[in-house]
């Protein structure tokens, strides 16, 4: 039965829905009323790893449409964003993704839902050094402070944020619920904080539910330009995540019974940093990042003690057409291996986007090794083409296989998975995805990844790909 809240989303949806329709044109001065929106298909296509009396190979197909209306005055701007997201055909008694949809969404084969995705209020005041907002928003750890160069930007943009805390847009997406703000501090840097609870969303189309049982804080801090390398990005930051849902089961190592016993209680202490660093040799620019977190805290009864980390190097070739970007990465997220001994050492991803990390959706950063090749180009104006080589491996063999984006639901799900697995290796995935940009607002995707492996348990190996068309207006 629906609660209150959502009851009046659905309604102030609706209303908003309505209004963003008949606004045609967007407004284009400094202040007023302005419209956006955009609108994606995809087909998405499993053969996932066989398992007894399921159905692992199928097709289903999603559409997502956004509508968002932005009023400008002086130094308040409102923003509200409506959002449906419907899903069809989901598989019955599959395994994989589209699984993942249906048993998230009450075992429905085509849930679909309306909902208010954004609804925020920010105060920035034109010639002051801080900036207030608060209402529905969407966050990603990393992209607090934008960078000058926007080449440092982007690669912040793909390769840093939503890695921990993320809005899981390549499904319904999630949203947070509270309150930010930005400090400028001159000759110093910048002091981001926030405090917000998650909404439902990822594989859920109910996205307007708050999980107020998850607490989320966050202090970031990136120093000034003046006082760090030249064409660099760094960041200090902290991250409080707290759970503490009824009706849901943890995963972890721990045998079932086990985990029965307690009430999910989990409070993680989080700090880490990242710094990326551009420099050029000839007609060659390279890249350097790394980016690493450290956890304390308890998980139930037992302590926490867990980290990840990553280091990539690129070299772009701006010389030579198309220019071709070669990568080379590894990243590393702790397991445990011992799951009597009163310590938690699992690396917990909590609320990231699991698609920029891992394209294939049977891993993510949690017990896990990933050792990868990458390379793209731009194969004209408006084709663009990206391939990897990832090599798998568990952290710590005594430990689980770990999927899944954190929190969907308020209760009943934990939002990662478990898998035991006979032997360290998960296995080899390739992948390339090609982009084409038909118009200015109109772009088009394909994706194709083969997840080959050894391991009795995944059976061989698995085959993901989909096909989408998004266009803006």
């Amino acid at each position: 039965m629906e609660n209150t809240v959502t009851k009046i989303c659905r309604v102030l949806v609706a209303r908003v829905a309505v209004l963003l329709l008949l606004l045609s044109q967007p407004c284009l001065a400094e202040d007023g009323f302005s419209t956006e929106g955009s609108l994606r298909l995809r087909g998405e296509y499993v053969d996932w790893y066989d398992q007894p009396q399921k159905r692992s190979d199928y097709d289903f197909l999603h559409s997502k449409l956004q509508l968002g209306l932005r009023y400008k005055h002086s130094d308040f701007e409102l923003f509200g964003q409506a959002q449906h997201f419907q899903l069809y055909d989901l598989p019955l008694n599959g395994v994989g993704p589209g699984a993942a949809y249906r048993v998230t969404n009450g075992n429905d084969g085509s849930p679909g839902d309306l909902i208010l995705r954004q609804l925020e209020l920010t105060y920035r005041p034109s010639e002051s050094s801080y900036y207030l907002g608060a209402g529905r928003m969407l966050f990603a750890n990393g992209g607090e402070h934008k960078n000058s160069d926007p080449a440092l930007e982007q690669i912040k943009k793909s390769r840093i944020a939503n890695r921990v805390l993320g809005t899981f847009e390549f499904t319904g997406g999630r949203s947070f619920d509270g309150v930010r703000g930005d400090v400028k501090m001159e000759s110093v840097g910048n002091l981001a904080l926030s405090a917000f609870h998650p909404t439902q969303g990822g594989f859920s189309t109910e996205g307007s539910i708050q999980i107020q049982d998850i607490d989320v804080l966050t202090v970031a801090f990136t120093p000034a330009e003046t006082v760090r390398p030249e064409r660099s990005d760094i960041q200090l930051f902290y991250y409080l995540y707290r759970d503490q849902r009824e009706n849901t089961l943890v995963v972890d190592n721990r045998p079932l019974d086990v985990r029965n016993q307690e009430e999910l209680d989990i409070e993680l202490h989080n700090f880490g940093a990242h710094f990326v660093k551009f420099f050029n040799y000839g007609d060659i620019r390279f890249h350097g990042l790394t980016w690493g977190i450290l956890q304390g805290g308890s998980w139930g009864s037992n302590d926490v003690l867990a980290g990840a980390f990553t280091t990539e190097m690129g070299a772009k070739l701006e010389s030579i057409p198309g220019k071709p970007l070669f990568e080379i990465g590894y990243t590393y997220g702790s397991g445990d291996g011992d799951a009597t001994d009163g310590e938690h050492r699992t690396f917990m991803q909590m609320l990231p986007t699991a698609w920029q990390y891992a394209r294939l959706p049977v891993y993510n950063m949690m017990n896990n090794q990933d050792l990868f090749l990458a390379a793209s180009i731009d194969a004209s104006e408006t084709v663009r083409m990206q391939g990897a080589i990832h090599s798998l491996w568990l952290a710590d063999r005594g430990d689980l296989l770990y999927g899944g984006g954190g929190a969907n639901l308020k209760e009943q799900q934990f939002g990662f998975t478990g898998t035991p697995i006979a032997t360290q290796s998960i296995g080899s995935l390739v992948d390339i995805m090609v982009n084409y940009q038909a118009t200015p607002t109109i772009a088009l995707s394909l994706y194709g990844g083969h997840l080959f492996s050894s391991d009795s348990a995944l059976r061989g190996g698995l085959t993901y790909g989909f096909f989408e068309v998004v266009t803006k207006f």
